[in-house]
């Protein structure tokens, strides 16, 4: 009798278990940490939006890659070291037929306020003579609180041969508003700042900007790339990105569409 019961209570269970849905696991997302702070906020508008749930990670893009070479089971890489896409193919961790996306870039631009001492449209070589000459006091480094961001500018600087004589007249404008106050209200105002950022009401109307040519700097380019089992929710990620929503939140956080 108690054999019998305990063959039924077994084939009871075995039912359920076939009979439950499956629970999908949550996959793992690489995020260089360059570019963390505008894609937490994009994986929470995907969650939002979807029935998804992620896990991020974020470290350096060469940590990444050694835990994705050691078999750690991250199913996206977003990153900008462009390097990253060909490592992976040696690797044999490559998604199958991928070569990675690019999705968004970020440029830096000069903005000059109609009152400064020097106008955009004269460009790089422009901007350093008024450094030199001490025309213009201060430069205002817009990041949106991204280092990336700050890095370019740096690089910039040191590839025009003033980082030296700038680094103490530089004021950094951690974010979005902050920037916006700064330079509509500042008579004289000159910065070096995300384009899409430069592009933003009402800086246009109050003054004018300019490129930086992209021998100066290395651009922010963010690509994307899945790998080798990356499930349905990691691709359902992946195309989000390249979606409205995420192409709005990046743009908040100076990168335009590539």
């Amino acid at each position: 009798m108690f054999f019998h019961k305990t063959k039924l209570h077994c084939l009871f269970a075995s039912l359920l278990l076939h009979t439950l849905p499956a629970i999908a696991a949550t996959p793992l997302i690489a995020i260089d940490d360059n570019v963390a702070t505008p894609l937490r906020e994009i994986a929470q508008a995907f969650e939002r939006d979807s029935t998804h749930k992620l896990e991020l990670q974020t470290a350096s893009a060469g940590v990444l890659m050694r835990r994705i070479v050691q078999g750690e089971p991250i199913e996206l890489l977003i990153s900008t070291d462009h390097e990253a896409t060909a490592q992976l193919q040696a690797a044999g961790r490559a998604g199958e037929h991928d070569r990675g996306q690019l999705f968004a870039v970020g440029r830096i631009a000069i903005y000059a306020r109609a009152s400064a001492a020097w106008e955009a449209p004269s460009g790089l070589d422009g901007l350093v003579a008024a450094l030199k000459s001490q025309r213009i006091e201060t430069l205002y480094i817009g990041t949106l609180g991204e280092a990336a961001f700050y890095r370019a500018a740096e690089q910039i600087l040191r590839a025009s041969w003033i980082w030296a004589d700038m680094r103490n007249r530089l004021q950094t404008l951690d974010s979005r508003d902050t920037t916006l106050q700064t330079l509509s209200t500042t008579q004289g105002a000159v910065a070096l700042l995300p384009a899409t950022l430069a592009a933003t009401a009402p800086l246009p109307e109050l003054g004018s900007s300019t490129l930086v040519p992209t021998m100066f700097y290395a651009p922010l380019e963010l690509s994307v790339m899945s790998l080798d089992g990356a499930s349905e929710e990691a691709i359902a990620f992946r195309s989000y990105l390249l979606g409205p929503q995420a192409q709005e939140i990046l743009a908040r956080y100076g990168y335009g569409a590539p």
